[in-house]
């Protein structure tokens, strides 16, 4: 049987919130609002029309939202007034206002990338991941490639220089400062004056916490322990495709697509109530859903994919903010993606 090889990170990345052009000063705190009707969503308050018909707000990844102010409760529509008499509004604006309001392209197109097949490192999950996202978006026509050719000459060039920027190894995969270094690296190399990026850590995985992610732009790079059987590999880094409030995720490694849905694993004896970042300490297992479509090789070595806190699993994000004259050099607009996220601890395993 011929063997598939299967390329595993042993080092977690972890990437601390920031933007690749200018430092920038704290954002306006995205904040909850309520409907009438009992709906809710998190935007920073960006002004209304001169009618006050609608307010704007900018919403996680770019993605800009226009909301009737009538739909909103009354003490809502309060704390709009206060914000715009404080000028609170006014300044979230002009942060915005160098930027395009993002697009929400299909998800499912993001490009299944087998990382064995570019490049010439084996254990570069991370340039895998990164690369998925950064050709979903030049194949979306949101973030161009600086590169000639098709999409498999692209994949290719983009893996090795993320594993150039990444200082990403055969034998220890990708360190913590390196990768953070290694996506800015690229950015500022080849994409500057086009876009800020956005970079953050989460190692919440409550169902719900990792559903707030995937959407817009948001690059998402799933950071899981994989096991063949009960023998635990390493941590390997996968791109997460969509998930959901019951459990329910996608993802995609190796050049597959994978299905799944989260379990909360027993805890062993004296687990800790809190884990990083405060995050709850529970452990959990994707049950992959659709095996029975998946190679043999994968079946036949048991593989199993669980969020750990122990591990410093989590979820890091990164969201790319394109401006709307170029060359730009703003610092990355408000995102309430990112807001009260904070740089995590330098880890290794």
């Amino acid at each position: 049987m011929q063997r598939t090889r299967i390329s595993i990170c042993p080092w977690p990345v972890l990437v601390c919130l920031g933007a690749t052009t200018l430092a920038a000063a704290s954002p306006p705190a995205a904040l909850s609002w309520h409907a009438a009707d009992g709906r809710s969503f998190e935007g920073v308050f960006l002004g209304s029309t001169p009618d006050e018909a609608k307010a704007a707000f900018a919403g996680p990844a770019g993605i800009r939202l226009a909301v009737d102010s009538a739909q909103l409760t009354a003490a809502e529509r309060t704390r709009l007034d206060d914000l715009t008499r404080s000028g609170a509004a006014a300044r979230a604006a002009a942060l915005a206002a160098p930027f395009r309001p993002a697009s929400s392209p299909e998800r499912t197109k993001l490009p299944l990338l087998n990382q064995e097949e570019f490049g010439v490192l084996a254990n570069d999950c991370v340039p895998n991941a990164f690369a998925a996202f950064l050709l979903w978006w030049d194949q979306q026509g949101v973030l161009a490639v600086p590169h000639r050719g098709d999409a498999r000459s692209k994949a290719d060039w983009l893996h090795q220089r993320l594993s150039e920027y990444c200082a990403t190894t055969e034998a220890a995969g990708t360190s913590t400062s390196d990768a953070r270094r290694g996506l800015s690296t690229y950015f500022q190399r080849h994409l500057a004056g086009t876009a800020a990026l956005r970079i953050g850590s989460d190692y919440d995985c409550t169902p719900a916490n990792l559903a707030r992610y995937p959407v817009g732009l948001a690059a998402c790079l799933l950071n899981l322990t994989v096991y063949h059987g009960n023998t635990k590999q390493g941590g390997h880094f996968v791109a997460l495709l969509n998930a959901k409030p019951d459990g329910t995720l996608g993802f995609r490694t190796w050049g597959l697509d994978f299905q799944g849905k989260l379990r909360v694993l027993p805890p062993p004896p004296a687990t800790p109530d809190r884990g990083p970042r405060q995050a709850p300490a529970i452990t959990r297992e994707i049950d992959i859903t659709n095996a029975a479509r998946l190679p043999t090789w994968f079946r036949q070595l048991r593989i199993r994919f669980v969020l750990d806190p122990a591990e410093w699993n989590g979820l890091t994000v990164a969201v790319p903010y394109i401006y709307q004259k170029q060359p730009g050099s703003a610092p990355a607009p408000p995102d309430p993606l990112f807001d009260g996220l904070a740089p995590g601890p330098e880890h290794s395993h």
